[in-house]
């Protein structure tokens, strides 16, 4: 992918995408426990309801900071409030717009530990994964179960300080490819029959990497990163979509 990509940014006053555009939003998922309800009052009862199953207090708090910042964005496009934004999802969980909204606007949302990265576009699917570069991670099993021989090849040509950003590189790369076809971590196995798009690795702060998956018609990516998540409440910003 040849995209022009820009450097990270604060929130913009003025929000505007084109059809060959990628906004890319890097998010902090740890704020105080005061603004996580604020966060999940945000959120419908199904997604409430999910987080309460998950297993931990950090893994739940995560999650609804993730999907109450989602809302929060994609409210920032759409003109709307959070709890006004309708999602519908495909058989293997990816959320989507609601048809009712009548918008371009598609989006892809990764997590990992503290982390999140949001992909959004017009018209086109898109998928983005971000993983945190673990240092003690034995991802000689993963790297088995899989990838492909030839994968696992040309890992072991890597010096042995480069192998295990080579994983990551390929995790990310997998994850995101799956992603924007509507699939989920079962589709490893089966990736090399996966339609390819081109991709774009994302330098992270902090010891994570990110990768992008989109039509090869895209012209720019822009980069945002939300640093406090809280940051997202304030309002007075304009926010439009360009066809």
């Amino acid at each position: 992918m040849t995209a022009e990509i820009s450097l990270w940014q604060p929130i913009p006053s003025q929000l505007i995408i084109k059809r060959s555009d990628v906004h890319l939003w890097a998010l902090s998922l740890t704020p105080s426990s005061a603004v996580v309800e604020r966060f999940r009052a945000l959120l419908n009862q199904e997604e409430q309801l999910r987080a309460a199953k998950l297993a931990t207090q950090d893994i739940a708090e995560r999650f609804i900071i993730a999907r109450a910042s989602l809302r929060l964005i994609l409210g920032r496009y759409l003109q709307l409030k959070p709890n006004q934004i309708l999602l519908h999802y495909n058989d293997q969980g990816k959320p989507a717009l609601d048809s009712c909204h009548q918008s371009p606007l598609c989006f892809n949302l990764a997590h990992s530990h503290n982390q999140a990265l949001l992909a959004l576009g017009c018209y086109d699917e898109l998928g983005v994964d971000i993983e945190y570069l673990d240092p003690a991670l034995d991802y000689q099993g993963i790297l088995d179960r899989y990838f492909s021989a030839l994968d696992r090849e040309g890992l072991k040509r890597l010096s042995p300080l480069r192998r295990r950003r080579g994983f990551y590189r390929l995790w990310t790369s997998r994850e995101a490819q799956l992603k924007r076809n509507g699939q989920g971590l079962p589709g490893l196995p089966a990736f090399g029959h996966a339609d390819l798009a081109p991709q774009r690795y994302i330098p992270l702060p902090d010891g994570y990497l990110g990768c992008l998956a989109v039509s090869s018609g895209i012209k720019q990516i822009q980069r945002f990163r939300v640093t406090e998540s809280e940051s997202l409440f304030l309002p007075g910003h304009d926010h439009h979509l360009r066809r």
